[in-house]
């Protein structure tokens, strides 16, 4: 399933009484293919629940139906929640397999015996055009989907939650050298602060080696060496 075919969809209580419209969903960031952890549900144009996965109870083509009959549910998002749709889709991530920098038309996610799990993201000129409702021309053009293990996130809160997650860790220095060049020049700082003293003098090492590729040719100049 996607997670354009999911927001909008209608959220009804365990008596089938409506409650909202699902505005987003979230996941805490981590190595592998993380779970969803909260739905956002949009209650009226001004307020959103912030409610637990665990209570959804079952998914139709239709709606969500939770578990309880009046849901238990925060109006704030925890700091440490990544949102799919505000920090992901139609925002830009790094490839590390195919070494590119792409934009997500969407989300894919997987039903793991019970647990809905962000398994990749979809780019491409046939995701855009099954967004706009042209399934047919879609489904004429290549699909590219891209493993969640292989995306860096490149908007502000999500490469900030990436490092924390430490996903970077497991880049050589020459991909990360490569993703440095596609990095505004604070973001890069941040991964290279990250990253253990001698990984991060080689990454910036390859990067500097490799600038005449990308744009903006010496913008990590005033980045120290880190000593190994």
């Amino acid at each position: 399933m996607e997670l354009t075919h999911l927001q909008g969809r209608e959220v009804v209580n365990r008596d089938g009484r409506r409650i909202g419209k699902v505005a987003d969903l979230a996941i805490q960031m981590s190595l592998g293919h993380p779970a969803l952890t909260h739905i956002l549900v949009r209650t009226s144009p001004r307020s959103t629940m912030v409610i637990p996965w665990s209570r959804v109870g079952g998914i139709d083509d239709s709606r969500l139906e939770l578990r309880d009959p009046e849901p238990d549910g925060d109006a704030t998002i925890p700091d440490d929640l990544l949102l799919l749709g505000r920090d992901v889709l139609d925002c830009q991530v790094y490839d590390a397999a195919g070494k590119r920098l792409a934009r997500v038309g969407d989300v894919r996610l997987q039903d793991d015996g019970g647990t809905v799990r962000v398994v990749g993201v979809e780019v491409g000129a046939g995701v855009v055009m099954r967004r706009l409702g042209l399934a047919r021309l879609a489904r004429r053009l290549h699909e590219d989907p891209i493993d969640w293990t292989d995306v860096h996130l490149a908007s502000a809160r999500g490469h900030a939650l990436t490092l924390n997650a430490k996903r970077v860790h497991r880049l050589t220095p020459t991909d990360l050298a490569e993703l440095l060049g596609h990095l505004p020049a604070n973001r890069g700082a941040d991964l290279l602060e990250g990253l253990p003293p001698p990984i991060a003098a080689e990454a910036l090492r390859r990067a500097r080696r490799f600038s005449k590729w990308f744009p903006g040719r010496h913008r990590y100049h005033a980045i120290r060496r880190p000593r190994p």
